[in-house]
């Protein structure tokens, strides 16, 4: 979508699978505003990212991880999935997780509990 400049379809489609419905509704003006400011370089640079994301493999270098991980996933991350973040937290030493439950990709943003995890994870670590 990003290749063809169709970047009103890119972020429908993106906000629908990140954010739940009542939170998109509050969104939905911020957003239109939002893509006004999106210009031929900055999606260009998107798609750069984009594809060199899908190239971008570390899963044999995980359990080399040795410092204090929190991996967090969201039941109903219709963008990554849960199943990536369950990975992930297996395949780190000693990694810490925690699974929102009815949230999705933007648990960070919609969560009450987010801010009160990170910082309880960061307290107990560092």
């Amino acid at each position: 979508m990003a290749e063809k400049g169709d970047m009103v379809k890119l972020n429908k489609d993106s906000m629908s699978k990140s954010f739940s419905s009542p939170l998109l509704k509050k969104l939905y003006l911020i957003n239109k505003l939002f893509l006004k400011s999106v210009s031929k370089e900055k999606r260009n640079r998107f798609v750069r990212l984009a594809k060199s994301i899908l190239a971008f493999d570390c899963y044999k270098s995980l359990d080399k991880i040795t410092c204090p991980t929190l991996v967090l996933g969201a039941k109903k991350d219709l963008v990554l999935g849960v199943e990536g973040a369950r990975e992930l937290a297996n395949s780190i030493p000693h990694a810490s997780y925690y699974e929102f439950d009815g949230l999705g990709h933007a648990a960070y943003v919609e969560s009450k509990q987010f801010n009160r995890i990170v910082l309880e994870f960061l307290r107990k670590n560092f």
